[in-house]
């Protein structure tokens, strides 16, 4: 019997299927879990909430088509800030909500 290692993505996408959903609201930190969602399934994500992003796989190349809005929420100092005022550019809809100290 050989077993497949199934993606983030596709573990997700198995569960909304299995649960039924349609369209879904995300909420996400690392990179390679909400950029593999948004390149596999893009058009069922409703909304897309990024908490402190962690770029552990760069941005997703599908990133410019993603067209629901987006949400990136993080503190005001250091690279993780910056990180995040970076990224917030390279979605087509997204707002960022920066925590003061």
């Amino acid at each position: 019997m050989t077993s497949k290692i199934l993606s983030s993505a596709d573990r997700i996408e198995l569960l909304f299927h299995h649960l039924g959903l349609e369209r879904i609201h995300v909420a996400a930190c690392m990179s390679g879990d909400w950029g593999d969602l948004i390149t596999k399934s893009g058009d069922r994500i409703c909304s897309l909430t990024i908490v402190a992003p962690h770029l552990n796989k760069g941005v997703p190349a599908r990133l410019h088509a993603f067209t629901s809005p987006s949400l990136i929420i993080t503190g005001d100092q250091g690279a993780p800030a910056k990180r995040a005022r970076d990224l917030v550019d390279k979605f087509r809809h997204c707002e960022l909500v920066e925590l003061r100290n």
